[in-house]
């Protein structure tokens, strides 16, 4: 009954080939050819006392959750965009067909001084937007993106040297040729009638004047073949000697053209001159001196020039 009463050592209880662990004030017992236990290490704890891996762990996790909410955003505000463009270009349908402008009132532009016709009603944008000018052509579109900006130059008007050709130039007259042509009075081809004939003078061209010019329609002088290249207005410088203003008529191809008194020369026997501006025809031309009534100069020649 002692060997019972006496505490026998326990036999440890082993469960496979793990051995339960001795109690703090007991070794554990090792079985017989039993593989040592090795007992597990403790984790580590980081700062406030969480494991170091839960923490990698939870940080990946939240890296996922952020990249997939990020994708979400980026979704969401793409198709946001695509349902505004698509609200926005059917306003703009609208407002093109004609129902739809009639409705819309015209509203005058700041910056034009005619109101704007009711074709051409302008589109509201949101505050802050860039504005411009309605289209006046109702299929064209208005629309233009939010935030760019469109710039108006007025187009330029084209010069007149380039819209419209230059007149042609006035073709110049070409210059007239010199011409320049004498006839003495007292010459066989003309014709002296009544009184008058030839009489010595020394200073005239030739030596010799017609006198006795007048004073009677039968008393003229006319000079005859006097010709010229072109029909025209000559100077025809007239040589006369007269001791006092006395009148003469002139008749071009028979036709009295002008009637002048001569001014009196310096003597009787001293040539004084006139220019007269005398019609003539292409060709020959007669030029007669007379005076029906009164006695005219004596005449020695004249010139002719253009």
């Amino acid at each position: 009954m002692q060997q019972d009463d006496q505490e026998s050592p326990a036999t440890p209880l082993r469960i496979g080939g793990w051995v339960p662990p001795a109690s703090p004030g007991r070794p554990a017992a090792q079985a017989p050819g039993a593989r040592p236990v090795t007992p597990l290490p403790e984790p580590r704890s980081g700062t406030g006392g969480r494991p170091t891996g839960s923490r990698a762990a939870a940080r990946t996790a939240r890296r996922r959750v952020a990249l997939r909410w990020s994708g979400r955003r980026s979704a969401a505000v793409t198709i946001i965009a695509l349902a505004a463009t698509g609200v926005l270009v059917a306003s703009i349908s609208r407002i093109g067909s004609p129902a739809t402008s009639a409705q819309l009132p015209a509203l005058p532009l700041p910056w034009s001084p005619t109101p704007v016709p009711a074709s051409a009603a302008a589109v509201a944008l949101p505050p802050g937007s860039p504005t411009r000018p309605p289209d006046p052509t109702p299929s064209r579109s208005l629309a233009r993106p939010e935030g760019s900006v469109t710039s108006f130059v007025p187009a330029a008007r084209p010069s007149a040297s380039r819209s419209s050709p230059a007149p042609p130039a006035a073709a110049e007259p070409a210059p007239a040729t010199p011409f320049r042509a004498s006839y003495e009075a007292e010459s066989q081809r003309n014709v002296l009638g009544g009184q008058t004939r030839p009489l010595p003078r020394d200073d005239a061209s030739a030596g010799l004047v017609v006198r006795f010019v007048g004073n009677g329609p039968d008393n003229f002088l006319r000079f005859v073949g006097v010709t010229v290249p072109e029909p025209g207005t000559y100077n025809v410088r007239v040589q006369y000697i007269s001791g006092e203003p006395r009148p003469a008529m002139v008749l071009i191809n028979g036709r009295a053209v002008m009637s002048l008194v001569y001014p009196a020369s310096p003597d009787w026997y001293t040539v004084a001159a006139v220019t007269l501006r005398l019609p003539l025809d292409a060709g020959p031309n007669t030029i007669e001196f007379r005076n029906d009534t009164a006695w005219a100069p004596d005449f020695d020649r004249i010139d002719l020039t253009r």
